[in-house]
């Protein structure tokens, strides 16, 4: 008999915590799997619950967190996902600090220098760090990626009704950089080619 997965979720956003749930189950498939959803995160839950996964959706996640989560990973082992929708103050590296694998939305840094110091860090210590983009699953979707006529030019227009989601990063990084990745692929230079520079001319 398959043995059950225990999952502990901690999200303060319960319609979100139920979407993670729902992507956990249908993941899981027949095995039978028993979800807990929480909104804020406690070293007893470990005690009380024996999770073989947490996962953790946070804006910011504060030090008291930080500090149970790399106790937790010290005395029982477990694979712990923290998904980091913030930029400015380095959450991401704080996750990384304590053990927990970090799935964080884009951009994963501000500046070169901080980024290659996450990775760094991520491969030091053996973790998955992973940076959303998913708007590449909606040009794929659309096809874009299937074209086989390289384009002359591309001119790139959003509008839309401001936002306070994405007051920490400016427009480039928030919205730009996907046309940019867009551009980069439909002119052959590859989806991994973000680092380099785009030519002019």
């Amino acid at each position: 008999m398959a043995k059950t997965v225990n999952v502990l979720i901690i999200d303060p956003d319960e319609a979100r915590a139920e979407q993670v749930a729902e992507g956990v189950r249908a993941d899981n498939g027949d095995q039978q799997t028993v979800i807990r959803q929480e909104r804020h995160f406690e070293l007893r839950m470990l005690r009380d619950f024996d999770p073989d996964m947490v996962i953790i959706a946070c804006e910011s996640p504060d030090r008291d967190m930080l500090e149970a989560l790399q106790v937790a990973n010290e005395q029982v082992p477990r694979p712990v996902v923290m998904f980091v929708d913030r930029s400015d103050d380095n959450a991401t590296a704080k996750a990384l600090e304590a053990g927990v694998h970090v799935y964080s939305e884009k951009p994963l840094a501000i500046t070169i220098a901080d980024g290659h110091a996450m990775v760094d860090l991520a491969a030091e210590k053996g973790l998955v760090l992973a940076c959303g983009h998913q708007e590449r699953a909606v040009f794929e979707a659309m096809g874009l990626y299937d074209v086989p006529e390289r384009p002359l030019r591309l001119e790139a227009v959003r509008n839309g009704t401001a936002s306070t989601r994405n007051l920490d990063v400016s427009v480039v990084l928030d919205l730009m950089i996907h046309d940019l990745d867009l551009a980069q692929s439909l002119a052959g230079a590859g989806r991994d080619a973000g680092h380099r520079p785009l030519s002019h001319g």
